[in-house]
C-alpha cells in the first residue's frame, strides 16, 4: 500500500491504462484493512456484564469485530442470566459514548473511574425520571 502523499513523481503507463493483477480481489483487500484499522484505535479494555438483549445489541454499539471477539471468551450466564466479558475498546470517553446506549443491558465492572461514570448518569436519569 502507497499513501499517496509520499509519491514524488508519477509517470503514466504508455498506453495510459492501469492492468489490475487478475487474482487481486480489492473488496476482500479493503475489507480486510478497514477491519486492521479499527483494530489498531482499540488501545483500552473494560470489562462488563451483559444480559443476553446487551450481548445481541454489543456489535451494533462498538466494534463488531472486538464485540465478537469479546462474546466469544465471555464467562456465564450466571444465575442472573448476565455474562461477564472483556471488551476491548479506542479509550474510556469512546465506550462511555457507545455503551450509554445498551442502557440497563451494561453494567460497567472496570475501570472504576468508567464505572463511577455510567453509576453518576443512571443517578441523573432517575432523578430525571421521578425515581
Amino acid at each position: 500500500i502507497y499513501r499517496v502523499d509520499r509519491f514524488t513523481a508519477v509517470t503514466a503507463a504508455e498506453d495510459g491504462h492501469f492492468v489490475r493483477d487478475p487474482g487481486f480481489d480489492l473488496p476482500a483487500f479493503w475489507a480486510e484493512r478497514a477491519a486492521q484499522f479499527a483494530r489498531s484505535l482499540l488501545r483500552a479494555e473494560v470489562v462488563l456484564r451483559l444480559t443476553e438483549g446487551g450481548i445481541r445489541r454489543l456489535p451494533y454499539v462498538t466494534e463488531p469485530a472486538a464485540a465478537r471477539e469479546a462474546v466469544a471468551d465471555a464467562q456465564g450466564p450466571e444465575a442472573d442470566g448476565r455474562w461477564t466479558l472483556t471488551l476491548a475498546v479506542e479509550n474510556a470517553e469512546v465506550a462511555y459514548a457507545q455503551l450509554l446506549g445498551l442502557g440497563p443491558e451494561c453494567e460497567v465492572l472496570a475501570p472504576e473511574p468508567l464505572r463511577a461514570r455510567f453509576t453518576a448518569a443512571a443517578r441523573r436519569m432517575a432523578e430525571r425520571y421521578g425515581g
